[in-house]
């Protein structure tokens, strides 16, 4: 049987890919700073050419394979959006998920932790970095004003607020992890998320409170 040859683009396509794979590698290996495109290049088994033809710069490969993880993230929100559960029970699964993911992949938050703060130096980095996140933010929103919606209850402040927050409590626990994971208990970010969705919806409507 004959082999179908790649086109062109189809070619190019899997060159991106093989480097993606063999740069994600690295930068978990290596660190963002410490490696580089050389590095990735030889892993990968193609010329630096090949990079800069596909990469403008090595952060233009870290937000590539960002892009990625967060398309993961966001797909997985919307799974659990689509399951017909109280809003306690996607807190704990979604919690729950992100910390065997932090378990899984221990070198990926100090990687995306080393990246934010070298993006936040550059204005089109953070832009860039920014708008990623803000991905993930919105993703949440959505299941949050959709568990709100379909029992009926007022949003106790706006659906991105409460993402935010939310967001914000999932990166405090992964950092309080990299100190030491033993200290950090079991369900601790589906305990906090929970309190928290209760405690604002317990307050009553933003648009009440300001009355």
């Amino acid at each position: 049987m004959t082999k179908q040859r790649l086109t062109r683009a189809e070619k190019s396509a899997q060159t991106r890919a093989e480097l993606m794979a063999s740069a994600r590698r690295l930068f978990l290996r290596h660190g963002f700073h410490a490696c580089s495109l050389e590095l990735v290049a030889e892993e990968a088994g193609f010329t630096i050419g090949a990079v800069y033809s596909r990469f403008g710069s090595k952060a233009d490969l870290f937000l590539a394979i960002l892009d990625q993880r967060i398309d993961r993230l966001v797909a997985e929100v919307a799974q659990v959006a689509g399951l017909d559960q109280p809003i306690p029970d996607h807190a704990e699964l979604l919690a729950g998920r992100r910390m065997a993911l932090l378990e899984r992949e221990r070198e990926w938050f100090p990687l995306v932790l080393e990246f934010w703060s070298h993006a936040a130096r550059d204005e089109r980095l953070r832009q860039e970095f920014g708008a990623r996140h803000e991905r993930l933010v919105a993703a949440y929103a959505g299941l949050i004003e959709a568990d709100y919606a379909r029992l009926g209850l007022p949003l106790p402040l706006a659906p991105e607020v409460l993402a935010r927050a939310v967001v914000a409590m999932g990166n405090g626990v992964a950092l309080e992890r990299l100190a030491d994971p033993a200290r950090v208990p079991e369900g601790l970010l589906a305990t906090m998320a929970i309190a928290f969705l209760r405690g604002v919806a317990a307050d009553g409507p933003a648009a009440e409170r300001r009355s």
